[in-house]
């Protein structure tokens, strides 16, 4: 894991980045907590965090809360509207058709089974029988 730089009141070296098994870089609400946490309990205390940097933060937090939640809701409503594909036809972007045979939920990605092959429900074209 590489450290994070450029954080305000924050040493280097003392936060860590996590890494979602896509290789994409996030920070979940947890780690800005905690980051918000740190940065108020080593800043100076001669100039101290002001109101408005700390409403920010704050809303940032929320912002950042809001956005997960939202991602799950969407990812529960792809999931619903993957299931009753199954037994009709699809076709995907590469031409290939087959019946849905199932569906399945990997690292918040849906997918549609055709035969017992997987393929991402964003790769749906169209629907025989809808």
């Amino acid at each position: 894991m590489a450290p994070l730089s450029g954080i305000q009141g924050v040493p280097s070296g003392n936060v860590t980045e996590t890494t979602a098994s896509k290789s994409r870089t996030t920070l979940d609400k947890y780690a800005f907590l905690k980051l918000l946490v740190y940065q108020l309990r080593y800043q100076n205390p001669l100039e101290p965090l002001g109101d408005q940097e700390l409403a920010l933060q704050l809303a940032q937090f929320s912002t950042v809360e809001g956005i997960q939640n939202l991602n799950k809701s969407m990812v529960a409503l792809l999931l619903v509207q993957a299931g009753n594909l199954v037994g009709k036809t699809v076709t995907l972007k590469d031409g290939t058709s087959g019946v849905v045979s199932g569906v399945v939920l990997r690292d918040e990605t849906v997918y549609v089974l055709l035969g017992d092959s997987p393929y991402p429900m964003t790769d749906l074209v169209g629907v025989e029988g809808a």
